[in-house]
């Protein structure tokens, strides 16, 4: 590990899911590397959560997944963010998941959770049009992010999520 003579302030935004930006906090990684530097982590509940903090100037530095970056550095928004590094393939670690259906055309009159402007967000609308369901007639899209997902969930306010870990 090579530290940096760089000083100042890092802002860094995290989701909390399974991913080396969790280690790098644990590990006080960023910290060692910038000992002259005052380091912050914030962590967000979704990337569009993290795309706001940009806006806002109160994030420096953040990993994001496909969507929420695409909406950031495009119009209207326009940030001036970099993408210097993809981290991940989400793969396994996001998924539908449904209370009583056997298979996704079972969802349909079904309210269905989703964080907005997330990678999870546009996998299921795509999940839904590939079966054979019209996203904005068939079922009831709502926008939960993932930390309020286990309580709609508890209180039968929604029939089935589409999110990553670790509340998946």
């Amino acid at each position: 590990m090579t530290q940096s003579e760089a000083n100042g302030r890092i802002r860094i935004g995290y989701l909390g899911g399974p991913a080396a930006d969790l280690y790098t906090q644990d590990q006080q990684l960023a910290e060692a590397c910038l000992p002259n530097a005052e380091v912050s982590w914030t962590r967000f509940p979704t990337g569009q959560d993290i795309v706001q903090g940009f806006a806002a100037d109160s994030v420096d530095i953040a990993a994001l997944g496909s969507t929420p970056t695409t909406k950031a550095l495009s119009a209207p928004l326009d940030l001036g963010v970099s993408v210097v590094s993809v981290n991940s393939v989400i793969g396994e670690t996001e998924a539908l998941v449904a209370k009583d259906a056997d298979s996704i055309k079972d969802l349909k009159g079904s309210r269905i959770a989703v964080p907005f402007s997330s990678t999870s967000h546009y996998s299921l609308l795509n999940a839904l049009i590939d079966a054979g369901l019209d996203p904005s007639r068939d079922v009831e899209i709502v926008n939960v992010s993932p930390d309020k997902l286990p309580a709609a969930w508890k209180s039968d306010q929604i029939d089935a999520a589409y999110v990553w870990d670790p509340t998946l």
